[in-house]
């Protein structure tokens, strides 16, 4: 097993990849940072009680950048990425899932920007989605880049994709890391937090491949995420408010109300099951988008866009796919049809 020693010569990145039971990507993700273009880091891998071989088969990697420590017991998301941080070596932190994939030049531009912009001390990246089979389903690339305009927006919605982070540890750290009271919106309080005094900022490109599963552990505990996340906006508006920032906008939105919950506005917990419908339905899921579908309208049954959402959803669940693809080859030749003037013989 490779032993828990620190380099002689700290390495200017630490990657930091909590891994629990995740034998099925563990060595793709790993081999994805071992591949980069950027050299200087290390790969530290905190196996978090893993009962699956998740532990045995990074102990089959032999390569000096990677540092393999293990949890006496399982001890959770939240401590172990404080303990990574504590364990880290680098001047920078980069975050990275155990069943991701980073694209080979993601640690070189992000390091780049970070040096050249000594004022960014969070900095983000656009991502693939890509599902079980590791196949890209889409994308998320519309979040804001601008520091000012991520600033604002991270009021409303948490705007960085976790694992494609990379941030300064002297600056997490002096804020005492993550906090164990945000359960499932760690990162998001985290941000909300630096964002106070700190510049953040996201990079245009997709250099992380996001892998979305069937069993996403968000979606178990979206009620939960939200109440958290919630709680997490009302502080930074109590802490920027206190600064004397003008939030009077921001507060419109985080205080949805009652009515803004019925339309599933922004905020609320019925647009974020509207949200991961829509994400599902990406997948090829369509039983699960239907049930997170559903969910939204229980919730927000004034929603039109819900609506359409679970109608979409009740028909694609229903009607197999090779009819569904004869319909609209079907639609498109009677189209044609139409438009030329032509008659059916």
């Amino acid at each position: 097993m490779p032993q828990d020693t620190r380099p002689q010569q700290a390495p200017l990145i630490s990657v930091l990849m909590p891994a629990y039971n995740c034998e099925a990507y563990v060595l793709e993700a790993v081999s994805s940072m071992l591949s980069q273009s950027f050299a200087d880091f290390e790969l530290l891998v905190i196996d978090d009680g893993s009962t699956d071989s998740t532990r045995r088969l990074l102990e089959s990697v032999h390569d000096p950048r990677l540092r393999l420590v293990s949890n006496d017991h399982n001890i959770g998301l939240i401590g172990t990425l404080n303990r990574g941080l504590e364990l880290a070596s680098g001047r920078y932190v980069a975050r990275m899932d155990a069943d991701d994939i980073s694209a080979p030049e993601r640690l070189e531009k992000q390091v780049q920007f970070l040096e050249a912009h000594p004022d960014v001390h969070v900095l983000g990246t656009m991502v693939n989605l890509i599902n079980e089979q590791g196949k890209v389903f889409g994308a998320i690339a519309g979040y804001p880049k601008d520091a000012d305009e991520i600033h604002r927006y991270l009021l409303r919605e948490c705007c960085l994709i976790h694992p494609s982070v990379m941030f300064r540890k002297d600056a997490v750290l002096a804020v005492d890391g993550y906090s164990a009271s945000a359960r499932h919106a760690e990162d998001y309080d985290l941000w909300l937090r630096l964002s106070d005094h700190h510049k953040i900022a996201n990079l245009p490109d997709k250099l992380v491949s996001y892998r979305m599963h069937r069993n996403q552990v968000s979606i178990r505990n979206l009620a939960t995420q939200h109440q958290v996340a919630q709680h997490c906006r009302m502080e930074a508006l109590k802490r920027r408010s206190t600064l004397g920032e003008d939030v009077s906008e921001a507060v419109r939105i985080v205080y949805a109300g009652p009515w803004g919950r019925l339309r599933a506005a922004e905020c609320t917990l019925g647009r974020d099951y509207l949200n991961w419908a829509r994400i599902y339905r990406w997948m090829k899921h369509p039983h699960m988008a239907l049930r997170l579908a559903l969910k939204a309208v229980l919730h927000s049954p004034f929603s039109a866009t819900a609506w359409n959402m679970l109608m979409i959803c009740s028909v694609e669940s229903i009607v197999p796919p090779s009819w569904r693809q004869a319909a609209k080859w079907y639609a498109r030749r009677l189209s044609r049809l139409l438009k030329s003037g032509s008659r059916f013989s």
